[in-house]
């Protein structure tokens, strides 16, 4: 900027500075000109020299917590972009909703900058184990070796093809 201002002044003209965002000029040097170069003016004319400030940084929306769907409205109205998204099993979180972002919320951040994030794909199945005509002790241990909850129904079911005391098949659910 200064060197700028020296070659003006050497010219015959005086100058005054603005200082503008600018996402590709580095802070402190000039961006531009009014009148621009090459234009012809008389001497002693005031030029105004726009002095870069560097990119504007606007801080990152917060989009953990709420869909994705949420978060790429929200990358939206703050003008960024979606970056990498990825997916893991969550115990705790529900399918479809962001778990981390990077950079976090509140970062400054030029336009257009990307957004990786980590989506939950909810808890993470359980292979259920086979247990159709084991017996029952034997069938509700095999499940519960597999992490999993034995729910055995208190009555009794006939069946031609499977032998008493077996299980011809079992209500299972996730144990907690």
């Amino acid at each position: 900027m200064a060197q700028a201002q020296q070659l003006l002044s050497e010219a015959g003209f005086q100058s005054r500075t603005n200082d503008v965002f600018d996402d590709d000029v580095p802070s402190g040097l000039v961006v531009g000109s009014d009148p621009t170069a090459g234009t012809e003016t008389r001497k002693f004319q005031l030029v105004s020299l726009f002095v870069s400030k560097g990119p504007q940084l606007f801080e990152l929306p917060k989009m953990t917590g709420g869909t994705l769907d949420d978060a790429k409205n929200a990358l939206d109205q703050a003008e960024m972009a979606l970056g990498t998204v990825t997916e893991q099993f969550d115990d705790a979180v529900a399918a479809g909703v962001v778990l981390a972002q990077d950079p976090a919320a509140g970062t400054p951040a030029r336009h257009g900058t990307p957004v990786a994030l980590s989506v939950s794909k909810g808890p993470q199945p359980i292979p259920v184990p086979s247990v159709v005509g084991l017996e029952e002790n034997a069938a509700v241990d095999a499940i519960k070796a597999a992490g999993l909850k034995a729910d055995v129904a208190k009555d009794k079911v006939n069946d031609r093809q499977v032998p008493k005391g077996r299980l011809p098949c079992s209500r299972l659910r996730p144990a907690r």
